[in-house]
């Protein structure tokens, strides 16, 4: 938590992006949007929805000295297990004209506005949606000039991750890949990764599943992930090596699958990924040898980017 600059007179507002695992909430200078105070809460997952009103109010209870003019969030608190269903917006969307479709909470305190989720037909042919990642879109949208013309391939790792198609600051179309939750669920229920102390990562290991994703382009994860197991067997991978290698297979797997989806207009172009420190060094590796150009941003910093832009 960043200590408080509040002086009590100047109007501000509150910004929270409210996801499955955690809340964080930002207290913002009206006039310079300049944040002046932060909190970290539960995630929705680990909150009851009749207490979301409370958990709000405790958090933001030493900022309600100051003048508060409007309270504004996004992520899971607009879901069906969230505060309010703040529903969908289909796309194609236009990013700028997200912040004619909030969704009004009826309070009788702070006026208090939901972000809503936008749902799409994905290069599959499916429904497919998202709810808080249009945020950080919006933000890669504001700080990044380049991305408001020409047609862009972003992604968002994460539990579930966001492939998501822009065109002149539109999103046309977006696909998720359940990478991060399949990592976690192998890694935590399956024999492929033994129950071991956790080290170091090891990036030569990681890379060597990278490296076997590219060697087996044609051939489909599923067939490939029980090698985490036998590689164990036969001595090439140790126990410990095991979660990274699985890793690698998984995040090589998930950029080439996706660059196929999208179409080969994508195949020479930079892919712009939205995340942490951590997953932006993984899959920036795995660009790396499959030898496709990316960025890195930082999804904190775009989250908060695009959520005062939506002020």
């Amino acid at each position: 938590m960043t200590e408080s600059r509040t002086t009590g007179t100047t109007a501000c507002y509150i910004v929270g992006d409210w996801g499955t695992t955690n809340l964080r909430l930002f207290l913002l200078d009206s006039a310079s949007k300049q944040c002046l105070d932060r909190r970290n809460g539960p995630g929705i997952a680990n909150t009851n929805p009749d207490q979301i009103p409370k958990i709000l109010a405790k958090l933001i209870k030493p900022w309600i000295g100051q003048n508060i003019e409007q309270i504004l969030l996004c992520g899971m608190v607009g879901s069906t297990i969230g505060w309010l269903d703040a529903g969908y917006i289909n796309c194609p969307l236009p990013l700028a004209t997200l912040k004619d479709h909030l969704f009004r909470v009826p309070t009788h305190g702070i006026p208090t506005q939901i972000v809503p989720g936008i749902r799409c037909t994905s290069p599959t042919g499916t429904i497919d949606v998202m709810r808080g990642e249009e945020t950080q879109l919006l933000g890669a949208l504001q700080c990044q000039a380049h991305l408001n013309s020409g047609s862009h391939l972003l992604c968002l790792p994460g539990t579930h991750s966001k492939w998501v198609q822009i065109s002149s600051g539109v999103v046309e179309s977006f696909l998720t890949s359940l990478s991060g939750e399949l990592y976690a669920t192998l890694k935590r229920h399956s024999i492929l990764v033994p129950n071991t102390e956790n080290n170091l990562p090891d990036e030569a290991v990681f890379i060597q599943g990278i490296q076997r994703s590219i060697e087996q382009s044609s051939c489909d994860l599923l067939h490939l992930l029980f090698e985490t197991r036998s590689r164990q067997i036969t001595g090439e991978i140790s126990a410990e090596q095991a979660a990274d290698f699985l890793s690698g297979l998984i995040i090589g797997k998930d950029i080439q699958n996706a660059i196929k989806l999208f179409g080969s207009t994508h195949s020479q172009s930079q892919i712009h990924f939205i995340a942490n420190k951590s997953l932006n060094h993984l899959y920036s590796l795995a660009c790396e040898h499959c030898k496709i150009p990316c960025q890195t941003l930082d999804g904190d910093q775009l989250s908060l980017a695009g959520m005062q832009t939506l002020r």
